[in-house]
């Protein structure tokens, strides 16, 4: 994997279609297993965030333009998943 944009506290790897967002810090300990959230690289997150809400899913956050690292700029929206976790769709811009 190749190494996409890294921060203070943090690294984006790619390979093809595939993002890992890998953080060195945590805020609060996560449990053992625990996974913080996972998430969906996707052509048009607005599309997608209308299309969870369609299917009756909780939105923890609308759509939104964020700066991931010094310039990698990126629209984020996060859902609450069928099993309680958190899934967050990103569209690269």
């Amino acid at each position: 994997m190749d190494v996409l944009k890294q921060w203070e506290n943090g690294i984006l790897l790619k390979t093809e279609n595939i993002r890992i967002e890998l953080f060195l810090k945590e805020e609060k300990q996560l449990g053992k297993g625990v996974t913080r959230h996972f998430a969906f690289l996707v052509e048009d997150c607005d599309e997608m965030i209308n299309r969870i809400k369609q299917e009756g899913y909780s939105i923890l956050m609308e759509p939104k333009d964020v700066c991931i690292g010094k310039d990698y700029f990126v629209r984020v929206g996060f859902c609450i998943g069928p099993i309680g976790e958190k899934i967050e769709f990103f569209q690269e811009k």
